[in-house]
């Protein structure tokens, strides 16, 4: 949960503008069509992608490469998400899916903090 809690803080930390290269429904988008990365202009994640620009989160694997799907140790998607922050996949689902109802990262974090004080036993 440790990591989760990381990833919360880091959301909320992003600034406004972050706001506009935010889509639950990527990984990750390029206005250009490129692998550019995140830090490039205009590009566009979602909660999972923005994850793997965190450094210490990067440093232990977890990883987005080009338009592929977000991978840690073997597993990707849904998968990877689980077993990077120990959570189930219920969890993984409401946090991370393309249906979350969050439009900007602040609101993810917001979501993402309530859902861990009303369902705990849902991260190991």
């Amino acid at each position: 949960m440790q990591r989760l809690r990381r990833l919360i803080e880091f959301m909320r930390g992003l600034p406004p503008e972050a706001a506009e290269h935010f889509d639950m429904r990527a990984y990750y988008r390029s206005p250009s069509g490129g692998d550019e990365g995140l830090d490039a202009r205009g590009t566009t994640a979602c909660a999972l992608g923005w994850a793997t620009t965190v450094p210490e989160f990067h440093a232990c694997g977890l990883a987005l490469r080009g338009h592929s799907p977000v991978m840690f140790e073997g597993y990707t998607d849904f998968e990877a998400a689980r077993k990077f922050f120990g959570i189930d996949g219920i969890t993984a689902d409401r946090l991370f899916g393309p249906d979350m109802p969050a439009t900007t990262p602040a609101e993810w974090a917001d979501y993402a903090e309530l859902w861990l004080l009303r369902f705990p036993q849902r991260a190991e």
